[in-house]
């Protein structure tokens, strides 16, 4: 799995792989459409889809597995006139590049200061505009402080600020478990999104709020715990990062004042 190869890299390296006597899957995040290949080689465009077929190919099953449905319409929040976009707040650039590539596929122009296209790049880090997908892992953010998977306080301050955007509609997160990390996440997230939520209603909007839990139970941390935490907080939980970005585009397309968007290229 990678971010885009060069055009000439990636036929290189589908060609080195056909070459392979086992089954390969592969995934270059936001690279452009292929068709389905003869052989070994199997091509995705998702984080799920490599991860279940690489599950389907190890037992032996034949075609690829279809993916998880989502849908946005149950208890869709009464979203105020007005509130239209999606912020994204990623401690993992690679989730942040998926929901890219996601949201470009479905039409919905986003910016990021790790932009899979030079023209969707955020004029400033610091300063959200439209539907935006932030690495905050980026080192426009961890120069001479913590990762945000060790230490959380400036996603949550990010958090405060976008709740408090009157535009927006949806907020994307992600948690990411594993030893050297938070030791709870979920926790130390929690109470700023109770808040997030309650500033929203109390200026006459609702908030959704999407996230899902990256690891296992023998992870110190514990998904199941993890996921616990954030129901309780009232975070939509889903099972992993290609969710998440879909159900936010579900999201956002149905909202009455959902509106076509340029690409970022024709937007410039």
């Amino acid at each position: 799995m990678s971010k885009p190869p060069a055009r000439s890299v990636l036929d290189s390296l589908i060609t080195q792989a056909q070459t392979l006597g086992k089954p390969v899957v592969v995934l270059f995040l936001g690279a452009p459409a292929q068709a389905a290949l003869s052989g070994p080689v199997r091509l995705v465009h998702t984080l799920e889809a490599a991860a279940t077929t690489a599950v389907a190919l190890a037992r032996g099953e034949a075609g690829a597995p279809q993916a998880a449905s989502v849908s946005a319409n149950a208890n869709l929040p009464d979203f105020a006139p007005g509130q239209r976009y999606i912020r994204a707040l990623y401690s993992g650039g690679t989730f942040c590049a998926e929901a890219q590539a996601i949201w470009r596929d479905e039409g919905i122009r986003t910016l990021s200061n790790a932009p899979l296209d030079p023209a969707c790049e955020l004029e400033n880090a610091l300063k959200s505009e439209g539907h935006c997908a932030l690495d905050l892992g980026d080192d426009a953010f961890t120069v001479g402080r913590p990762h945000p998977m060790i230490d959380c306080s400036q996603r949550i301050e990010r958090l405060g600020e976008e709740a408090r955007d009157p535009a927006v509609a949806v907020i994307v997160m992600d948690f990411v478990l594993g030893y050297g990390g938070h030791a709870d996440p979920a926790g130390a997230h929690a109470p700023a999104i109770v808040d997030a939520l309650r500033t929203a209603r109390s200026e006459g909007r609702e908030l959704a709020i999407v996230g899902f839990v990256c690891g296992t139970e023998d992870d110190p941390q514990r998904l199941s715990a993890q996921r616990k935490r954030l129901e309780e907080a009232g975070v939509r939980v889903v099972q992993g990062s290609t969710q998440a970005a879909r159900v936010a585009a579900r999201i956002i397309a149905a909202l009455p004042a959902a509106e076509a968007m340029p690409s970022c290229a024709s937007a410039k």
